[in-house]
């Protein structure tokens, strides 16, 4: 396999090469390129279906794409670990729960992946945001990084 400058690039193109991803906003678990996570919720197919059609200027596709952002990210985000921690609120102490573990990162594939990132952020605003930049060689059909 092809070596890359980027060590995250590496890491994330060793893990398709071995049909091993990891999903996307999610702890280091792993996950067969056969397993397949459908967004059927009715208000992304909604969005979806009206971001296709031939009629919806940039800036409406742009607010779609945001929103179907935000509804993919609360789902994949639905299995985060969760720890228990003890606050003071107003009127007493209670016990919560909070996101236990690393901080998050959001890593879009350029260019495309990039459009999701607002709508991400917006549910996760302390997440780092890093950039892959591939393109796929038309004869080889390798990856290649930009």
């Amino acid at each position: 396999m092809k070596s890359f400058s980027n060590p995250l690039l590496n890491e994330v193109m060793n893990d398709i090469m071995n049909e091993n991803v990891k999903a996307v906003l999610q702890p280091r678990r792993r996950i067969t390129m056969s397993t397949v996570h459908v967004m059927d919720h009715p208000l992304i197919q909604h969005k979806v279906s009206l971001m296709r059609d031939k009629e919806t200027g940039p800036k409406e596709f742009r607010e779609l794409l945001n929103e179907i952002s935000m509804l993919m990210a609360y789902e994949v985000t639905r299995d985060l670990p969760l720890k228990n921690v003890k606050i003071e609120t107003p009127i007493c102490m209670a016990n919560t729960s909070v996101i236990a573990g690393k901080k998050l990162a959001i890593v879009p594939i350029l260019r495309a992946g990039l459009g999701m990132v607002d709508g991400i952020m917006s549910l996760v605003p302390a997440a780092k945001v890093g950039h892959i930049g591939l393109y796929r060689d038309p004869i080889t059909m390798e990856p290649v990084e930009y």
